[in-house]
């Protein structure tokens, strides 16, 4: 069945990954040089660490925590999970905090933690982005959504969102194909841009202020200087 999302572990070897067969596996990715081969040639070894079990039909979304300490996850029916990754314990699952996107859906609900893991920010089904407290997994604010009396906020369903690497300012997409970058001291829009098509996925330039944006039709674009 489809892998549908990955992510490795800041240690950069170990690797979540999810898909449409239930089930988030962590997989330990070993690299080493092949005996008796050309020179550059590598062996890759995997092992299954765990299996961490899923509510749900298919996963979009997984994330490591900046401590490779948890692992985060979002179903297709918009359940959000946690885990120890150490230990596979679960640690949170709360139901429709997130869209519910087809299983095939280039729609996926990535979440982000904060470059120093003390909060998870996960994208709402309303145009909302709640920010979950690490360890005690309580809301502690919320970026709003246009229903919520905020102009600059989405109209629709969030598709990602994502901290910025100084931890300061969070951009979000939705379905209404609008990218939006937030303050995160007041929860307050500083930037807004309408796109051709729904943004699935951005990231943060790692040092300079611009954002990498990739759409449900397949195209990558850039946002310099949001």
């Amino acid at each position: 069945l489809p892998v549908r999302c990955v992510d490795f572990a800041p240690d950069g070897r170990t690797l979540a990954a999810g898909g449409d067969d239930q089930g988030v596996r962590l997989v330990r990715c070993a690299v080493a040089e092949k005996r008796g081969g050309e020179e550059g040639e590598r062996d890759v070894s995997c092992e299954v660490l765990r299996t961490l079990r899923t509510v749900g039909r298919s996963t979009k979304t997984v994330r490591f925590d900046p401590e490779g300490d948890y692992v985060a996850a979002v179903s297709s029916c918009g359940v959000l999970q946690v885990w120890n990754s150490k230990t596979g314990e679960q640690c949170l699952t709360k139901k429709q905090s997130a869209p519910k996107f087809d299983s095939s859906s280039p729609h996926c609900c990535h979440v982000s933690w904060h470059p120093e893991g003390i909060q998870l920010a996960v994208p709402g089904p309303s145009g909302e982005v709640a920010f979950l407290e690490r360890l005690s997994w309580e809301e502690e604010f919320v970026l709003p959504s246009s229903a919520d009396g905020e102009k600059e906020g989405h109209r629709a369903a969030c598709t990602c969102v994502e901290i910025s690497p100084n931890g300061l300012y969070a951009a979000s997409a939705a379905l209404d194909r609008r990218v939006v970058v937030w303050r995160l001291s007041d929860q307050k829009p500083i930037a807004s841009r309408s796109a051709d098509s729904v943004v699935c996925n951005l990231r943060w330039h790692p040092t300079d202020n611009a954002l990498c944006l990739t759409d449900d039709e397949g195209s990558i674009s850039t946002w310099e200087g949001p």
